[in-house]
């Protein structure tokens, strides 16, 4: 559901993505997110491993496990990646309006 992850982005938010240039505002994300969800899929389970909130501002560091699945030719790759995401109180609730993600070290937990 591509419009359900947009939404849940901030209208100016920016994505960072190992070796992608950074995608920024509803509109990137929707294409990006629309082909990266077309070439796999996405089975992660998210471990918060620190959350602080300052006013309208949140921080969440985690850490992911779990494989994308390529729809071409149902291989599946595992996948452990850390994540940073900065979120901003909207009349709507919370929104994220930074996401960075990198693969993470295998010495990491």
């Amino acid at each position: 559901d591509v419009a359900g992850i947009v939404d849940l982005y901030t209208e100016d938010a920016a994505v960072m993505a190992p070796d992608m240039p950074t995608t920024v505002g509803h509109r990137q994300l929707a294409t990006v997110y629309r082909g990266a969800l077309d070439a796999v899929a996405m089975d992660f389970t998210f471990t918060f491993d620190e959350v602080t909130v300052r006013g309208d501002t949140a921080i969440a560091r985690t850490r992911t496990n779990g494989n994308n699945t390529v729809r071409a030719t149902g291989d599946r790759v595992p996948a452990r990646y850390r994540e940073l995401f900065i979120l901003g109180r909207q009349d709507t609730g919370w929104k994220i309006a930074r996401y960075m993600f990198q693969p993470r070290p295998e010495e990491e937990p």
